[in-house]
């Protein structure tokens, strides 16, 4: 309790001078594309936190960064009353802290440590409480004088994101973001960008400093994002290969062996936006093929010049399973590495064996708060293959005939931003469960409030 009470004084301490320090650029979800050679140029950023954030080191730039964020959980009926209860709720915190050095013109390191923990909860992963790791640390070096392209070599530690993150993602919702350990090729010119990649996942272990890569999960692939393309405006194509020694399957365990084919269709306005997404996925399981896809849509429409300028979103997906068990086929998708809380606080599956439609309200309160309500509705694809989590395991296992009715989730979100470093969230999530669950299991309905602080720099 004496280390969470001093991370929130900290916190709290660190918001006036934050919100005076308006005019930086936000923050990016992958902290190692930030730029700020700016903060060196301009006279009007010399202030105390520019000194602070940016330097140099015998004319070799470098910049520091970081975030904390603790979160308040008060849960009734978690995982459908499969697990105790924390009676007075309880806490997750996290920080992460990085260094960008460019030690050349053309080669730059990047470090970061990530730290977490949990208070008051009885049951804790180690995603949860991790209290000290090594989470980043990689090479860029950049080959070539070419003007038009740029062509980076990065080899280490690195956090991964592609797309809409359904397969590939930093997990931000969790406490605590992956990381994989390998070798990219990155080459970027004009509109387009090309990311060739072999890594190996890193697995989190309770302790310090002990975080590490095997060869039992490995990614690699090829990810190629199109932009300003006309009548489409934006294309991703890629190609996913996955490998994991010991897979668990409904009926089956053995070594996986994934080949995933994706293409994505975007585009983000200020009025209205759109992405769509499909993947086909081969390979083989154990002594089995496999055949699995996903089809999802996302669509949004802000209302102009309306009061609160409300923003209308409709969320689908189609997401295989396996519908003949007994046979040499597997059906089920499997998501590789995807976001945390992919449906949600209170929806405790992942995206395996699964249908839903989601749509949701935002409105705009004021230039810092904004509000939405969002409701969800869920079914199995196949009703002899299972539910999922989020990482693949099978909570509750399918029968042929049995209800593919999962349930429906109500949901509302408060995000006050007084400013880039500085965010509050207020959260709820109501899950009703449907037949399928209240048959496989206690039942009971979820009901999940969330608090959140977070603070960046």
């Amino acid at each position: 309790m004496i280390y969470l009470a001093k991370g929130w004084w900290i916190c709290l301490a660190c918001i006036p001078g934050m919100i005076l320090a308006q005019q930086h650029s936000p923050f990016k979800e992958l902290r190692y594309d930030e730029q700020y050679a700016l903060l060196a140029n301009d006279s009007s950023h010399h202030t105390r936190y520019a000194r602070f954030k940016y330097g140099s080191i015998k004319n070799a730039p470098f910049s520091i960064g970081g975030e904390a964020r603790v979160q308040y959980f008060k849960v009734k009926n978690e995982d459908w009353g499969e697990t105790p209860e924390s009676t007075d709720g309880y806490f997750l915190s996290r920080f992460l802290l990085h260094a960008n050095f460019n030690a050349a013109k053309k080669a730059r390191i990047f470090t970061q440590i990530q730290g977490g923990r949990a208070d008051w909860k009885k049951v804790i992963s180690p995603i949860e409480q991790n209290l000290l790791d090594l989470h980043q640390a990689f090479v860029d070096y950049k080959l070539g004088n070419s003007p038009s392209i740029k062509v980076l070599l990065r080899l280490g530690r690195q956090e991964l994101l592609y797309g809409s993150q359904r397969l590939i993602s930093v997990r931000e919702g969790l406490n605590y973001r992956q990381s994989f350990d390998g070798l990219r090729l990155i080459a970027l010119r004009k509109e387009r960008t090309v990311d060739l990649f072999y890594t190996h996942f890193v697995q989190v272990y309770p302790g310090t400093f002990n975080d590490r890569s095997t060869g039992n999960i490995r990614l690699w692939g090829l990810y190629v994002v199109n932009k300003s393309i006309a009548g489409i405006h934006n294309l991703d194509f890629y190609y996913l290969g996955f490998f994991k020694r010991d897979v668990v399957f409904q009926n089956a365990f053995g070594q996986e062996l994934r080949h995933s084919l994706g293409s994505r269709m975007w585009n983000v306005s200020n009025k209205f936006s759109y992405d769509v997404e499909a993947v086909i996925q081969i390979g083989t399981f154990a002594d089995k093929q496999i055949f699995a896809g996903t089809v999802s849509a996302h669509v949004t429409h802000k209302m102009m010049n309306v009061w609160l300028d409300p923003e209308i979103g409709l969320k689908s997906e189609i997401i295989s399973g396996d519908t003949q068990i007994a046979d040499q086929t597997v059906g089920t998708f499997n998501s590789l590495f995807p976001r945390g809380g992919y449906f949600g606080l209170a929806a405790r599956f992942g995206p395996r064996n699964l249908m839903d439609i989601h749509p949701s309200l935002t409105v705009t309160i004021s230039q810092t708060i904004s509000t939405t309500i969002d409701y969800d509705v869920f079914w199995r694809y196949a009703s002899n293959d299972g539910l999922y989590t989020t990482p693949g395991e099978i909570i509750y296992p399918g029968k042929p005939g049995s209800t593919i009715f999962i349930g429906d989730q109500l949901g509302w979100k408060l995000t006050v931003t007084p400013g880039i470093f500085v965010k509050f969230t207020l959260e709820a999530k109501w899950f009703h469960t449907g037949k399928f669950i209240q048959q496989a299991g206690p039942g009971k309905d979820i009901l999940y409030a969330m608090a959140q602080m977070q603070l960046k720099f």
